[in-house]
């Protein structure tokens, strides 16, 4: 349930519907702003603040997790807020909009910043807002004070963040046992094995990285090998999943990402994890330290993108580029990898993100935050390919005009299903009952595993039938 100020809002009651917030600056007297962002209000200096109107949606997506969380175990939450800024604007939108118990607010500032923090969490209880200072995550970590006490770190480093997740944040969760249950898989070893947990929000600005052009950090940060292709913003969000499952797991935890976003105005990537201590380490740890990773070929002579996973029996079905034969080991072919190649979302938690928001007044969440929710349930109900193609990218390479999207995954999928009755589907694709559907990474991505002579038809049979459509409208525009 959506949480408010004054408690609950039902949805429908006069009076208790805003109007969509602008989120533009008040002047004040001095030099000083006040914006107001969801319930947050808060106050700037018009020189040398920082504040990303633009990043709404993240945060969104951050305090509609908090909300679902507090419904699944039933509690209220303490929730850590360990790199914000002057504005605090995260931590107040908590504190304000989830009814938690507690929020740490956390930076090294220091001087008028240290001013504008403390100003602007005046307006919520200090009973609720705790305001610290910790040059070291690392010592913020280790202290005796923060250890098993939140159920939610928001973690917004500043590049890889990969330093901030090893620096022992993962012991300031609190892990324990759901009060009522949100999804899943109750069959799933996870379930079984481990506590409920807590949530970590990470994120990692490191988009260079991610796309390729700096291969020296990549494989010292990542161990990873990268190249550029279409999909590297979903390569980005698959190297921060990466990192954090690998972190997780050096401190006796399993790391399952709940939800994956890319804000493409900040360049940020930004995954939602729920932080699992399981009850035999041993048996839990050695089930999901090799599962869900693998390689991404690029074949540069056809443009084929296709995954390996980490069996040999798909290491061995996959050497083979699906669109001209060419092997793996052929110097036409470029090899992403290794990182983890399973779902980016969990279907049941984003569904129940979605229900919440509908409960909250009108525009009160961005509708790029919604419109990625959507999206990501259509990828978890599809299991959708990992990775992707462009649009304009396959339009140019058929010589045809982009297709509508809609359209082009409706022939996507009939030959999907051609493919796997006359056995022409890749093995590996088989196996893993990928489908085509829409990116929830980019609006204008498409995930396939079929090869590509099949995806360029279906792309001509689609850019066919819009090219009918606009000339049947030609005629009866002719014809009025």
């Amino acid at each position: 349930m959506f949480v408010g100020p004054s408690g609950a809002f039902a949805p429908g009651v006069p009076g208790e519907r805003l109007r969509r917030q602008r989120l533009r600056p008040e002047k004040l007297l001095g030099c000083e702003r006040r914006y107001r962002e969801g319930f947050a209000t808060f106050e700037l200096p018009t020189a040398n603040a920082f504040y990303r109107a633009a990043s709404k949606p993240v945060r969104d997506l951050g305090v509609l997790a908090a909300l679902v969380w507090s419904e699944a175990i039933g509690e209220r939450l303490r929730i850590a807020d360990l790199l914000a800024g002057p504005s605090a604007v995260r931590a107040l939108r908590y504190a304000t909009e989830t009814n938690a118990r507690a929020v740490l607010v956390n930076d090294a500032i220091s001087g008028p910043g240290r001013t504008v923090l403390e100003r602007n969490t005046t307006g919520v209880s200090e009973d609720t807002v705790w305001i610290r200072r910790h040059d070291n995550l690392f010592e913020l970590a280790q202290s005796e004070e923060w250890i098993h006490s939140f159920d939610l770190i928001d973690l917004d480093a500043f590049g890889t963040g990969a330093d901030e997740v090893a620096s022992g944040v993962l012991n300031m969760l609190r892990c324990r046992r759901m009060k009522t249950a949100w999804s899943g898989n109750d069959d799933s070893a996870a379930e079984k094995d481990a506590t409920a947990g807590a949530l970590l929000y990470c994120c990692s600005t490191a988009s260079v990285t991610a796309a390729g052009l700096n291969p020296g950090k990549a494989q010292k940060t990542y161990g990873a090998a990268l190249v550029r292709h279409a999909a590297v913003h979903e390569q980005g969000l698959r190297l921060l999943i990466t990192v954090v499952r690998k972190h997780a797991q050096q401190s006796g935890f399993i790391a399952q990402p709940l939800f994956s976003y890319f804000h493409r105005a900040g360049g940020t990537f930004r995954v939602m994890f729920r932080i699992l201590q399981p009850r035999h380490d041993e048996l839990a740890l050695a089930s999901t330290a090799a599962a869900d990773t693998g390689l991404l070929h690029l074949c540069q002579q056809c443009g084929q993108l296709w995954c390996v996973t980490s069996t040999i029996k798909d290491a061995v079905a996959s050497s083979v580029c699906p669109g001209c034969g060419n092997d793996a080991a052929a110097p036409q072919v470029r090899t992403s990898g290794p990182f983890y190649m399973g779902p980016l979302h969990d279907g049941d938690f984003v569904e129940r993100m979605l229900t919440v928001s509908r409960e909250a007044p009108a525009g009160h969440f961005d509708r790029a935050a919604i419109a990625a929710l959507k999206l990501m349930i259509h990828e978890t109900r599809l299991n959708a390919h990992p990775f992707y193609y462009r649009v304009g990218d396959l339009a140019r390479r058929a010589r045809r005009s982009p297709p509508p999207i809609s359209k082009l995954i409706e022939r996507l999928q009939w030959y999907e299903r051609t493919y796997r009755e006359t056995r022409r589907m890749p093995e590996a694709v088989v196996r893993a009952q990928w489908q085509a559907a829409r990116a929830s990474v980019d609006p204008q991505g498409v995930r396939t595993g079929l090869p590509i002579p099949a995806i360029l038809s279906a792309v001509a049979e689609a850019s066919a039938f819009r090219q009918q459509q606009q000339q049947q409208q030609q005629r009866s525009r002719a014809l009025l």
